[in-house]
């Protein structure tokens, strides 16, 4: 299974460590600030087909991934392709489109990558600036930046 972050990412050269760890279950290390949402998936806000998806918040990744089951549900369109390197340095084209995403009281569309058989779900920071939330890794959860208009 192919994923945007694993543990090989901390042998990558010239990367810096994330803020969100994968998670390992039954590993001597523990979890260390992993965080998981529930979140809710639209074509776009009025769309009346939705799918609810938990997501790794990943500080590593740029975009949300939605998982390929969940694009082909909802008919997710791309707009174009892109390519991104794996955390263990291969890299991979994938095609991005927009979805728009409900979590608790923050919703809104974001762009997305739309995932191929095998990717998981994540969730990344363009989605969490565009919706003003951050990760607090102590607590394991977003939270509502407070912004500044300068």
């Amino acid at each position: 299974m192919k994923h945007l972050l694993s543990g090989e990412y901390f042998d990558t050269p010239g990367m810096p460590p994330p803020l969100v760890f994968v998670e390992v279950k039954n590993d001597i290390m523990g979890l260390m600030g992993i965080v998981h949402i529930k979140a809710v998936i639209k074509q776009n806000k009025v769309a009346k087909k939705k799918a609810e998806e938990r997501f790794l918040v990943d500080t590593g990744a740029q975009y949300t991934l939605i998982p390929k089951e969940i694009v082909d549900k909802l008919a997710l369109k791309p707009m174009r392709e892109q390519e991104f390197i794996l955390a263990d340095g291969n890299s991979v084209i994938r095609k991005i489109g927009e979805a728009y995403i409900e979590m608790d009281k923050h919703q809104g569309t974001t762009t997305v990558i739309l995932g191929e058989k095998g990717d998981s779900a994540l969730l990344g920071t363009v989605t969490l600036d565009q919706m003003g939330l951050i990760v607090d890794p102590f607590k394991r959860e977003l939270r509502a930046i407070k912004a500044l208009l300068m």
